[in-house]
């Protein structure tokens, strides 16, 4: 929606690894994972065809004790050898064992010593830069 949008993350991201988001609705890897796992129990067809419980708990056990949860959806990085080591790891990890993205990035952003510079969007649904569009298989 704004035209200024990718240089306002660039802008900033400063000197800092990743410019990001607090994710909108949950605080942490652990209540993330409590989500992820009440609504597959729920039936959440979306959240029950990607994950398993079993993997959602052996995933909980590898992130203690870690702190904070991002929005994965949008972010600006910095491009040199650290970060790029640290995003391809990431994706590996979604991509060989689950799509558990938010957690996992939560796990690269330690195992890497990630500087984060975090953004606001205001309101994560309606906000003066960007628009969501639902999952859609």
């Amino acid at each position: 929606k704004s035209r200024g949008f990718v240089r306002e993350l660039v802008d900033k991201l400063g000197e800092n690894d990743v410019c990001i988001a607090k994710h909108p609705f949950r605080n942490s890897v652990y209540e993330e994972a409590n989500f992820i796992a009440a609504e597959i129990k729920k039936g959440n067809r979306y959240l029950r065809d990607r994950y398993q419980d079993e993997i959602i708990a052996k995933e909980i056990a590898d992130c203690s004790p870690l702190t904070g949860l991002y929005y994965c959806g949008i972010f600006a990085r910095r491009n040199n050898p650290k970060v790029n080591a640290a995003f391809e790891d990431w994706f590996m990890q979604n991509i060989l064992y689950s799509s558990f993205d938010q957690n996992s990035f939560v796990k690269t952003v330690y195992k890497y010593m990630l500087q984060l510079s975090i953004i606001d969007f205001s309101s994560f649904y309606d906000n003066d830069y960007y628009s969501l569009s639902k999952h859609s298989k």
